[in-house]
């Protein structure tokens, strides 16, 4: 059987060599190019489209050549001569394959013969197949030494000199530059230039080309994620296929909330799990990494691809590889700098002092008509003056505390290269973030927002032998927040609370004073006083410290002296991280203006007897955790005769995380096998065998098996004639079972759900015994009984896809308030019990939850200017306007509240004003106490999220500057927003609760309570933002 295999490449090699030889002999047939103004790769493009010749060429030195008139024909000889005559250029013929090459002045030529000559040899395989690839160019950069590969894909060559660049360039392959130094013999993959062949993603515990994909998996390079702010996350909205992706804040540090298709698990986790270099990390940990230390990021949907991860994949997966270093490459030094301006936007614009007051008294007369206005003329035209800021007071309070616009700055160097043993990619970035609020400095703590974050990545790899190589992988995050002590989307809910006449931000000081006179009011006399938010902002300082540290060794280990294909890794991962801090408080001192004050005489009183004359510190909070995990596998990838690619990999681990005296563990067995036979017919088995200890021996461990299959109909031959409208399409579907073992964690269920929870000594007591000589005891107390029967909580999954590549009580009801329909007929308007069985008149309107999200990648480039636009968005959302937030009710009036009814405006769109208080409270909850068809808004948006543009300065600039890239840019975010919503609802914040904001995590959106909105002034807006920076690379 050997003599036969070797027999037949002998033939093979022979045939092949018969074939070149036979090839190269026929120079004379004719070839003709002919143009004005004609460049050499124009010309040589008119030679391989008229005939069978092929050119290898470094199209930058080609491409630089001059223009001219030509008019030539005859053999392919005279025709080169003709082309490059007045230019270095020399060929060397090679069957059909052209090998163009361009000279060196002699005088360098002369130099580099003074030096040794060396000899270096090669094999050049395709990356993906491994076969040998014929006829490759393999050049020495800057010298006219070259030479193709033979039928082995094997190339030898001599240089001068201690070190070299080889330039190696094939048709239908990219171009691949290697740095030669010390190493005698090299091994090149060239990666083909078809794309969809091509591509390698990353999936779970592995890769895969992404033709073979039969589950739902996106893939895109870490370069697209790069957007104007310190988050990662940010950039998602628009940009990951099937991540839903929403920003919660404008806030410095503040991250994005984002879901893979929804929510997968009932009781757990919702947010997907998300895996960097193979272990897991927080969502906090990746919107600190830099995009440009990201190699790729790959998005997994599907029970066949998330069931390697079982229980931790039941909400998707995150896959984050980050860059390695490039092996036999000089080093590469990437240098970037910016300096971004924010300005926000869909911030509330509130009415001023005197308009507040007519709108109030205007809301008292709908109620009860001709009763006093609590705003006497004079007053509302005192405010309006301005003349009196203590007395009679319109404070702006927006204007007092938020910047108009802020700065933010970001740097990032990193440096990628190589040898033939040792590669490495190390990374440092420093992220400086500012903030909105403008505080005066009142006191020896500065509580403005100043943000800094550092983030380190080293990547090296070592390999140890030819079939052994061990990685090092480290990322470290250190992060300092100061600011004030309290949160920032309860500062805005105090803007929002404080209207503008009540009081002023503070007294002017009198003589003496040690401390500042804030201004403030009683809500009831005596006992609960208005909140002054000028004061709140002022009064503490909070410095937050943390670090985290992720460092990870992986040891590979080639077995194809067992077979071909075979090898096997292990993987141990660990990560600390750490946080803590602590605040500092100087209670302030309130003051309100005396009725017997004049402009000129100002008597003042203290409001309640709080205030401190000296700084109180709270001590400092710690926190700390780690996470241990282990894993390790054997993997199987190989092709049989070229067309039948098989794959498969069984994975063992084991992870421990600890925050207390006892630890959370977790272990599990998984595998998947994949077959590909020509790129055509597609299939995948999945399995994960998980245990936990959270449940009872007997139920700890659970199967979750999946499967998918795929069909690439644009391989068959019947798709030929469709292949210039559709080059790529795929028919994929799966099915699998994935669960989880955190249902009821977050509601506070206990970690061991089979174990009675009995807490001695904490029951009810009893007395005992005599008088004061007598005794008091306890009992035991279940604080909860153990979970009978607990198992896994399981989800099935189903995904069908395609992959496609193409070119009040009526008597109340007064004019101007709402109407409700009585939907059951019963005579009466109410919800019921608003349960499903009694929803009263109750009925289904909308869904807040958008059916689909969308984001549009536009670009166009012209020599070294590039302009690129990403449109990012939800369409078919709807969004039930309601509640005191917006529909009145509260302390504050936005100037959109103007447009409402009113004798004078019948027309308004919203109900006439209601006081919220006494008789008006009825009038209050009809008007803003349900979700309404009438204002059921469309919450459907597009916005230009990011517009950048740059420029790349070319050869001649970056020659003089010793440069190997340079470019400036600018780019801006939230330029432009398309929606139908009003000016005080930002479409991406809108639906978002929070509980600092008075919002309600148990609100019923539609049912007997309001939904609690705050993108409408009580959260930290979004910034229109503009960078400007510069990347240089070395």
């Amino acid at each position: 059987m050997m003599k036969v295999k070797g027999c037949l490449s002998m033939v093979l090699k022979g045939c092949v060599v018969l074939l070149l030889m036979a090839v190269s002999q026929d120079l004379s047939a004719q070839v003709a190019v002919k143009g004005k103004n004609l460049g050499a790769v124009e010309a040589i493009k008119q030679i391989e489209k008229s005939s069978d010749w092929t050119f290898i060429y470094n199209a930058s030195e080609i491409s630089a050549l001059k223009a001219k008139d030509l008019d030539a024909s005859g053999t392919i000889e005279s025709v080169l001569k003709t082309i490059f005559s007045g230019t270095d250029v020399n060929w060397q013929i090679n069957g059909k394959e052209i090998l163009l090459k361009k000279g060196q002045a002699k005088t360098a030529a002369v130099t580099q013969e003074k030096g040794r000559r060396r000899v270096i040899s090669g094999l050049v395989t395709d990356s993906n197949d491994g076969l040998p690839v014929i006829g490759a160019g393999v050049f020495v950069k800057g010298t006219q030494d070259g030479t193709v590969t033979d039928v082995d894909g094997a190339f030898t060559l001599t240089f001068v000199g201690k070190s070299c660049e080889l330039l190696i360039s094939y048709l239908g392959y990219k171009d691949q530059t290697v740095y030669i130094t010390d190493q005698g013999i090299v091994d090149i993959q060239l990666v083909p230039d078809t794309e969809m062949l091509s591509e390698v993603i990353v999936i779970g515990a592995g890769s895969q080309k992404k033709v073979s994909v039969t589950g739902s998996v996106t893939a895109i390079k870490g370069d697209e994620l790069r957007a104007p702010s310190s988050s990662l996350s940010s950039g998602f909205a628009g940009k990951l296929a099937g991540v839903v992706s929403m920003v919660t804040s404008g806030e410095p540090g503040s991250s994005s909330e984002f879901y893979i298709r929804g929510i997968g698990t009932f009781g757990g986790r919702a947010t997907p799990l998300i895996i960097l270099d193979g272990v897991e990390i927080s969502t906090a940990d990746l919107d600190n990494l830099p995009s440009e230390s990201i190699e790729s990021f790959s998005i997994l949907k599907v029970a066949s691809e998330t069931a390697i991860y079982g229980a931790r994949g039941a909400n998707g997966v995150m896959i984050v590889t980050t860059k390695d270093g490039t092996m036999n490459s000089k080093a590469k030094v990437n240098v970037s700098l910016e300096n971004s301006f924010l300005q926000p936007v869909n911030m509330v614009d509130y009415v001023d002092g005197a308009t507040w007051m007519e709108t109030y008294n205007e809301a008292m007369l709908t109620r009860t008509p001709g009763v006093t206005p609590k705003f006497d003329q004079s007053l509302i035209d005192l405010t309006r003056a301005g003349t009196s800021p203590y007395l009679a007071p319109d404070v702006d309070w927006q204007d007092l505390m938020f910047k108009k616009m802020n700065m933010n700055q970001r740097a990032n160097i990193n440096v990628q290269g190589g040898g033939s043993r040792v590669t490495y990619y190390l990374g440092l970035q420093a992220n400086h973030d500012t903030g909105l609020l403008k505080i005066p400095q009142v006191h020896s703590f500065d509580n403005n927002i100043n943000r800094w974050l550092y983030v380190f990545q080293n990547n090296i790899s070592y390999k140890l032998t030819n079939s052994t190589k061990v990685d090092l992988r480290m990322n470290a995050q250190i992060g300092r927040h100061k600011g004030p002590g309290l949160n920032m989307q309860e500062l805005f809910r105090y803007t929002y609370l404080a209207n503008p006449i009540n009081f002023p931000a503070y007294f002017p000081a009198q003589e003496g004073d040690t401390h500042v006179r804030y201004g403030s009011e009683w809500l009831t006399e005596g006992s609960t006083r208005l909140i002054n938010p000028y004061a709140q902002m002022c009064k503490s300082f909070k410095e937050t410290n943390s670090s985290t540290l992720n460092a990870t060794l992986k040891v590979n280990q080639l077995l194809d002296f067992i077979t071909e294909g075979l090898s096997v890794t292990a993987l141990v991962n660990f990560k600390s991280y750490a946080y803590s801090y602590y605040t500092q408080t100087l209670d302030p001192y309130y003051y309100r203006a005396l009725p017997s004050s004049t402009d000129d005489n100002l008597l003042l009183e203290r409001v309640g007897n709080t205030g401190a004359e000296y700084i109180s510190d709270s001590g400092i909070t710690r926190y700390n955790d780690s996470t241990l995990y282990i894993d390790a596998r054997m993997d199987y990838n190989r092709v049989f005769g070229g067309r039948h690619y098989v794959t498969g990999m069984l994975m063992y681990m084991q992870r421990e995380y600890r925050n207390s005296i006892y630890p959370n563990r977790n272990q599990g067995l998984s595998g998947r096998f994949t077959y590909d036979y020509a790129h055509r017919y597609l299939v995948e088995l999945n399995f994960g065998y998980n245990g936990t200890e959270r449940l009872a021996k007997g139920s700890r461990f659970e199967f979750f098996p999946a499967m998918s299959l795929g069909w690439v109909v644009s391989e068959e031959k019947f798709w030929g004639g469709l292949k210039n409208a559709v080059d790529y399409f795929k028919i994929r579907g799966s099915y699998g079972l994935v669960g989880s073992d955190e249902t009821g964690l977050s509601a506070g269920a206990a970690h061991f759900l089979y174990l009675d929870n009995v807490g001695l000594k904490t029951g009810t007591g009893f007395q005992t015994g005599y008088g004061s000589y007598g005794a008091f005891h306890q009992g035991p107390k279940v604080n909860a009984y153990a979970i009978a029967g607990a198992t896994w909580e399981k989800v099935r999954k189903l995904d069908v896809g395609v992959d496609l590549s193409f070119f009040k009580a009526r008597d109340l009801w007064k004019a101007g308030d709402l109407m409700y329909e009585d939907v059951d007929g019963d005579g009466a308007v109410n919800p019921g019990k608003g349960t499903v069985e009694d929803h009263g008149d109750l009925v289904v309107i909308g869904n807040a939850t958008p059916r689909f999200s969308f984001g549009i990648n536009l670009s166009a480039g012209y020599k070294g200017l590039e302009v690129t636009a990403l449109l990012q968005g939800v369409g078919k959302r709807d969004f039930p306007m309601a509640g005191s937030t917006y529909l009145f009710g509260g302390r504050n009036y936005f100037k959109d509240h103007l447009d409402r009814f009113s004798p004078e405006n019948p027309s308004g769109w919203l109900p006439r004003l209601t006081d919220g208080t006494g008789s008006g409270d009825l009038d209050w909850k009809v008007n803003t106490g349900y979700n309404t068809s009438r204002y059921l808004l469309n919450g459907a948006y597009m916005r230009l999220k990011n517009l950048m543009v740059s420029y790349s300065f070319g050869g001649k600039v970056l020659g003089k500057l010793r440069l190997r890239d340079l470019k400036v840019y600018v780019s801006c975010d939230n330029l432009l927003t398309l929606d139908a919503l009003p000016g005080a609802f930002d479409p991406e914040t809108m639906n978002i609760v929070s509980t600092w904001a008075g919002g309600s995590l148990s609100a019923a959106p539609g049912l007997t309570s309001a939904l609690s909105q705050n993108g409408n002034g009580k959260v930290y807006p979004l910034s229109r933002t503009m960078v400007m920076g510069v990347e240089i690379k070395f």
